[in-house]
C-alpha cells in the first residue's frame, strides 16, 4: 500500500492540532486495515466526534464511545445539518461525500476544512472540496498519532445520546426486535445486515462494538447479505453469524439456506417481516411519490420455506414469544431462521 504523502500529514496534523471543533467520517477501509484502536486513539487525543460515513459496509468505531455522534444520512442537505459547528472535518477511509439522491446548496457548513485520507486514488479525483491525502488510512492513523500529536487539551465535545430501552410489550417493533437481539447476542459475534428499512432503529438499538463484527453491501444492491452470511460463517468458523434481512430483501438469495443446512453452519437468520418493501416505500415517499405499486409482500410463509431447504424455523407475532425464540436461534448448532412480524 502507498505511504501518504508526510507533508500532506503534515498540514493535517496542524490543522487537526489548531482545531476546536473536530469531526471524523469513517469509512470502511479503517476495519479492513485493522485500525479500529488507532482511530479511537486519534479522536480522544483531539476530542473529534465521529461519524459513520453513509452507506458504510463495514462498522469502523465503536458505537458505544462517547465521542460517536452517529450516522451520516446520504443526503446533501443531512450531511450539511450534522456537520454544522465543527471546523475541521476528516474523512478517514471514506468519500466526501457518498449521497442517495441529489442535492441542494453547499456540501459542508461555511468555514469547515475538509480533509480526506484514502487509499483509492478515484475517491481522492471525485472529492467534491477539500484536500485529498492518497495512501494506507491506517498507516496514515498511526503516523499522526505518532508524528503529531496535540499540544493542547482534546477539544470538549459529547456524542450521541443513547435511544431509550422500548417495553417487551406488544406490538413487536423492529426497535424491540433489535434492542433483544443487542441484549442476547454475544459482542464478538458478527452482524451481517440487509434490512435497509430497519437502519434507523438498528443505529439506536443494536450497537456494533468490536471490529470485524458487522458487514453489508455497501451500494443499493439487494440478495447480497443472505449468501455473503454463509460465506463469512464458512470463514469464521467457531464464530456466530447473525444474517439480519428485511423480508423483501430475504427473498433474492432466500436458497443460500439450503447451503447453510447443507453445511450445518452456526448461522442465525433474522428476518424483519413487515409485509413489504419499507426502504422503497419510505424513499418513494421522499419525492412525493407514495407507495408505488407491488411493494407488498403479504402471505410469505418464511418458516415453511426454511424447513423445505433443511433449515430449522421459528415464527415470532407476539413480544413473549421474542426472547426465547431468539436465544434458541442463537443457541443452535446449526442454522436456524426466526420470521419475526413487526408492526
Amino acid at each position: 500500500m502507498q505511504r501518504a504523502d508526510a507533508a500532506a500529514l503534515a498540514r493535517l496534523g496542524q490543522a487537526l492540532g489548531r482545531s476546536r471543533r473536530p469531526a471524523f467520517v469513517v469509512g470502511a477501509a479503517i476495519d479492513r486495515d485493522g485500525a479500529w484502536e488507532a482511530i479511537v486513539r486519534l479522536a480522544e487525543m483531539h476530542g473529534a466526534l465521529v461519524w459513520a460515513s453513509p452507506l458504510i459496509g463495514r462498522c469502523s468505531f465503536p458505537e458505544d464511545h462517547p465521542l460517536f455522534a452517529g450516522f451520516l444520512p446520504a443526503f446533501r442537505e443531512a450531511i450539511r445539518e450534522r456537520l454544522a459547528g465543527h471546523d475541521v472535518v476528516v474523512a478517514f477511509g471514506a468519500q466526501v461525500f457518498t449521497y442517495h439522491a441529489e442535492g441542494e446548496g453547499a456540501y459542508v457548513p461555511e468555514g469547515v476544512a475538509v480533509y480526506q485520507v484514502t487509499e483509492d486514488p478515484d475517491w481522492a479525483a471525485s472529492s467534491v472540496l477539500g484536500d485529498a491525502i492518497v495512501g494506507g488510512v491506517g498507516a496514515a492513523i498511526e503516523e499522526l498519532l505518532r508524528v503529531h500529536p496535540r499540544d493542547g487539551a482534546p477539544a470538549a465535545q459529547r456524542g450521541r445520546t443513547r435511544a431509550p430501552r422500548v417495553p417487551e410489550a406488544d406490538p413487536v417493533t423492529e426497535a424491540l426486535l433489535l434492542q433483544t437481539l443487542a441484549d442476547l447476542r454475544a459482542p464478538d459475534s458478527i452482524i451481517v445486515e440487509e434490512a435497509p428499512g430497519t437502519r434507523e432503529p438498528m443505529h439506536e438499538h443494536l450497537p456494533i462494538l468490536k471490529p470485524n463484527t458487522f458487514y453489508t453491501c455497501s451500494s443499493g444492491g439487494l440478495g447480497h447479505s443472505l449468501p455473503a452470511a454463509v460465506g463469512i460463517a464458512l470463514a469464521r468458523r467457531g464464530t456466530r453469524v447473525i444474517a439480519l434481512l428485511g423480508d423483501g430483501s430475504a427473498m433474492y438469495s432466500i436458497q443460500a439456506l439450503w447451503t447453510a443446512a447443507q453445511l450445518r453452519l452456526p448461522l442465525t437468520v433474522v428476518i424483519v417481516n413487515n409485509g413489504g418493501y419499507a426502504a422503497l416505500k419510505s424513499f418513494s415517499r421522499r419525492f412525493g411519490l407514495g407507495d408505488p405499486v407491488g411493494t407488498g409482500l403479504p402471505g410469505i410463509d418464511f418458516v415453511q420455506i426454511a424447513r423445505g431447504q433443511g433449515c430449522e424455523a421459528l415464527r415470532v407475532t407476539r413480544a413473549a414469544e421474542l426472547r426465547e425464540a431468539l436465544g434458541t436461534a442463537l443457541s443452535a448448532g446449526g442454522p436456524m431462521l426466526v420470521d419475526v412480524h413487526v408492526t
